[in-house]
């Protein structure tokens, strides 16, 4: 989900750790 990457990929990991 690239949505979940605005600017802070470390956050999208921990809400959508199926991105890292």
């Amino acid at each position: 989900e690239s949505l979940a990457f605005p600017v802070e990929p470390s956050k999208s990991l921990q809400v959508s750790p199926i991105v890292g």
